[in-house]
């Protein structure tokens, strides 16, 4: 009996220690996927590490089409610069390939309108002439004298306006507002020294885009002013368009591009 007694307490100390093994086996195993998955975050980071010196097409992630829109509402005969601002998508960073600056005609007073013209006499009407309303129209008069039949710059000449020449009735491009924008970015600042002229966003037969692909972090905020370079001359809303595209992720830009 002796005997069965010490085999059963030998078998019993056998199980405890099968057990306890089976535990350290198990920290171990989760101890080596941990320093797996550290190894494999490493690795991760030199590979990232390597595209530092590289641009903005090179960083890795999922690309979808982005637009941003601000908008500034202006009366008729504001001089005084607006600011609004804007926030980046916690998605993703945005880059802006190219940015295009309109104006909505939301003035319903006739007064504010220049009159009609009879084209047949050529001298203004007692008509208000309010074709312009609600639709989106330049922020600058020089877009159109650089494209159509005004791209001939000798063409051109005699028939630009002065500035005092713009006032109803006497010019059908009064409704046009002259606007000049300027941008800044908290933690770096504006984006130009001085405001620049809606004229610089309008290319010639083609449009404008950056010479660069510049982005913006998620989450970043960016405030855009516009500001009147002559007196509005028709209530409505100033739409500032960001187009470009959105990386998506959470993504340390200035880290993956050594900034």
């Amino acid at each position: 009996m002796d005997t069965l007694k010490q085999v059963a307490h030998i078998v019993q100390e056998l199980k405890t220690q099968i057990i306890e093994l089976k535990s350290e086996v198990q920290v171990h195993h989760s101890q080596i996927s941990e320093n797996v998955k550290s190894f494999t975050d490493v690795l991760e980071s030199q590979e990232l590490a390597q595209i530092k010196t590289r641009d903005i097409e090179t960083v890795p992630g999922a690309r979808t089409p982005k637009w941003y829109v601000v908008d500034i509402e202006f009366d008729a005969g504001e001089t005084q610069a607006k600011t609004r601002a804007l926030e980046i998508s916690p998605d993703g960073a945005f880059v802006c390939t190219q940015m295009q600056m309109y104006y909505k005609v939301l003035d319903s007073d006739p007064i504010n309108y220049g009159r009609d013209v009879d084209f047949v006499a050529n001298v203004p009407t007692d008509v208000p002439y309010l074709g312009a309303y609600g639709r989106y129209i330049p922020c600058t008069t020089a877009y159109f004298f650089c494209v159509g039949t005004f791209m001939n710059p000798i063409r051109t000449a005699p028939t630009t306006p002065n500035p005092t020449d713009l006032i109803p009735p006497d010019n059908e491009l009064y409704p046009f507002p002259e606007f000049s924008f300027q941008f800044e970015q908290p933690g770096i600042g504006f984006w130009a020294n001085k405001p620049i002229p809606a004229a610089c966003f309008y290319g010639v037969e083609e449009s404008v885009f950056m010479n660069t692909l510049a982005y913006i972090d998620r989450r970043a905020r960016v405030t855009v002013t516009a500001k009147p370079e002559a007196r509005v001359p028709l209530k409505g809303t100033v739409r500032i368009v960001f187009h470009g595209y959105q990386i998506l992720g959470n993504l340390d830009l200035p880290t993956l591009l050594n900034q």
